[in-house]
């Protein structure tokens, strides 16, 4: 992996992205700190050092002091460069010291100093969306830091800020019904992705393959996903399709939201389907098998990419829609609680 996106979001993304760099990270890793005034670098440095047992209180600005240095579970060296003239006083601090130490070296406003950065290296870019919303753009630059930057964005997927919730899973796993009532209970919005995409095209999704094929029908759905996914309070309902594009499960595992995957038998899915004439007659067939032949193939394929994108998984199997909404609430409730 060599660039993710994370957000936007406000202090709970900073404090989950803080925790999911200090769990990740190796040491001797260079990270470049890169957004203008007020963006937020110092605060994403302290919520690293508070998940990585710097004391309390001790991470600040080194603005006029150029570095400080932080005892935790891996030492942190914090460079700050804005008043620094040009790149032959950074070096006069010696930073290649630092850089191959057991320990990280946040390095702010780091692209004053590009051509001073070593050859491995993470760089977060914060970009201030209002007052209390950041989005995040990391870049790995070399190997190392894209295995980091992997296990960065595993992390962050498995600690969710519980601001969204998408529910995915095989047409007739229940989303449609699921999503209103999980939605009422926690006093959210609940969208209907496959809705919004009949919204914009002005034609149901059987039409849109008819007349345009899957493919674009693919792209107008990759679409409605990075817009809905950014939604705050909300439920949404996805295609049972939309994990078949990596960018969309990359959009899925990256972005601080709790993805829940609704399981179903094949058998309970087939039976689900014929018996909803609206289904059927608004979602065509994807294979020419159709039927259960169509369940089992399409099932074999996507499973494995639902479970990649998934940190809860509610098997719906003689469950009311009511019983499976609530355990979706109870899980997030208890994350709540947890965290």
């Amino acid at each position: 992996m060599n660039e993710l996106t994370i957000g936007p979001g406000d202090e709970s993304l900073t404090i989950r992205l803080g925790r999911a760099l200090a769990a990740s990270l190796p040491p001797r890793t260079v990270i470049a700190l890169i957004g203008p005034l007020g963006a937020g670098k110092t605060r994403l440095v302290q919520a690293v050092g508070d998940a990585a047992g710097v004391a309390s209180g001790n991470v600040a600005s080194p603005t006029f002091v150029l570095i400080h240095e932080y005892s935790g579970r891996v030492p942190i060296f914090h460079f700050d460069v804005y008043r620094l003239r040009d790149e032959d006083e950074f070096l006069a601090l010696g930073p290649e010291e630092y850089f191959t130490r057991p320990g990280w070296a946040f390095i702010e406003w780091a692209d004053r100093v590009e051509h001073c950065l070593p050859p491995e290296r993470l760089e977060i870019d914060i970009e201030p969306v209002d007052r209390v919303q950041r989005k995040f753009k990391l870049r790995a630059v070399g190997q190392t830091c894209q295995a980091a930057l992997a296990a960065v964005a595993k992390s962050v997927a498995a600690n969710p800020c519980l601001s969204s919730i998408a529910l995915i899973g095989y047409r007739g796993c229940g989303k449609t019904k699921v999503a209103p009532l999980v939605a009422e209970k926690l006093g959210w919005s609940c969208i209907d992705a496959d809705d919004e995409i009949e919204r914009r095209a002005g034609k149901t999704i059987a039409a849109i393959f008819a007349d345009e094929g899957e493919a674009a029908f693919r792209d107008l759905e990759s679409a409605v996903l990075g817009e809905l996914i950014l939604l705050e309070q909300a439920v949404l309902a996805l295609g049972g399709g939309v994990v078949l594009r990596a960018e969309n499960r990359a959009t899925l595992c990256t972005m601080h939201r709790a993805v829940v995957w609704l399981q179903a038998a094949p058998e309970t899915l087939h039976r689900r389907i014929t018996g909803d004439d609206a289904t059927k007659a608004r979602r065509p067939n994807l294979t020419g098998a159709g039927g259960m032949a169509e369940i089992r193939l399409l099932l074999s394929q996507r499973e494995p990419w639902y479970q990649e994108c998934a940190n809860l998984i509610v098997d719906t199997e003689d469950k009311s829609p009511g019983e499976v909404a609530s355990e979706i609430v109870d899980w997030v409730r208890l994350d709540r609680e947890t965290k």
